[in-house]
């Protein structure tokens, strides 16, 4: 959900409430934080799933700061850098015409 709100952001620093859901889904607990987020433009990202125009996006929490490029076409992060871990999109599949 985060991602669709962020896809359309413009160069504005923006703010707005997300719900983080724990990595195994075992149980429905999880932390609502404030988080703001500033569009620093589009660029060019490589990843092994392929080259991409990309929205730069700067997010802050309570807890730490990361990196975002979101695809300008769909509501996915196709990189992502929060402290020393760093998450590239691999592989992309279209569904179109099925």
């Amino acid at each position: 959900m985060a991602a669709e709100g962020l896809r359309g952001a413009s160069g504005d620093q923006k703010s707005l409430m997300v719900y983080f859901a724990p990595a195994d889904f075992d149980h429905a607990l999880g932390t609502l934080e404030a988080l703001s987020y500033e569009s620093k433009g589009e660029e060019t990202v490589r990843t092994p799933a392929g080259e991409f125009r990309a929205r730069h996006v700067n997010i802050k929490t309570d807890k730490g700061a990361s990196e975002s490029w979101f695809h300008l076409q769909l509501p996915i992060p196709v990189r992502v850098k929060a402290g020393e871990m760093e998450y590239v999109l691999t592989s992309l599949e279209s569904a179109r015409g099925k």
